[in-house]
């Protein structure tokens, strides 16, 4: 990892691999090279009006009750960018929505896996009871290196395998350890 304007820069682990020896003498175009993250990290949130008013989270989203069983008036699953690095990871965009007779939710996340090296996982989560006088906001995103997440998946009985498999991604996310975290309300 080398820092250029506080950003860590991230190589793929074959990178890491070669040897110093077997780069070219001439490298002072290196000093030219203007950071630029090709893993497509967003901190795309969601889009608010200028004029609407947002505070600190009353509250937290409850996730618990989401899970309660109610009729899915409308549900839709849109993927939003797909990318696999030259073969070595994969970035995927995908936004959640669902609306239930008592309010509705919707689950932006980006998922990234550098093989060899990490796992980032961004999600921006939005929540509204119908009644409540705001709509709840939670982004969260999270990093790990490849072996610190597996070493948390082994309590899940899943292996690095599971980073390759879009469906699991659920499962894997609390295994990736929090970095950052934001609750807000916009009041309606």
């Amino acid at each position: 990892h080398t820092h250029a304007r506080n950003r860590v820069s991230i190589f793929i682990a074959l990178s890491l691999c070669i040897p110093v020896a077997h780069c070219s003498p001439n490298t002072h175009f290196l000093d030219a090279v203007k950071p630029y993250d090709w893993t497509y990290t967003t901190s795309y949130k969601g889009t608010v009006d200028p004029d609407a008013k947002t505070v600190p989270a009353p509250e937290r989203i409850d996730l618990e009750s989401l899970k309660a069983q109610e009729p899915i008036l409308f549900y839709d699953d849109i993927s939003l960018f797909a990318d696999d690095f030259g073969d070595n990871g994969l970035c995927y965009v995908n936004v959640r929505a669902r609306a239930m007779p008592s309010g509705f939710f919707v689950l932006l996340r980006q998922y990234i896996r550098v093989d060899k090296v990490l796992v980032r996982l961004r999600d921006t989560r939005i929540h509204h009871r119908f009644g409540w006088p705001h709509v709840l906001r939670e982004h969260t995103v999270r990093e790990g290196s490849i072996a610190d997440v597996v070493k948390n998946l082994h309590p899940l009985h899943l292996d690095e395998h599971a980073l390759y498999q879009m469906d699991k991604i659920p499962l894997i996310a609390d295994c990736v350890p929090l970095v950052a975290e934001e609750c807000d309300a916009l009041v309606l």
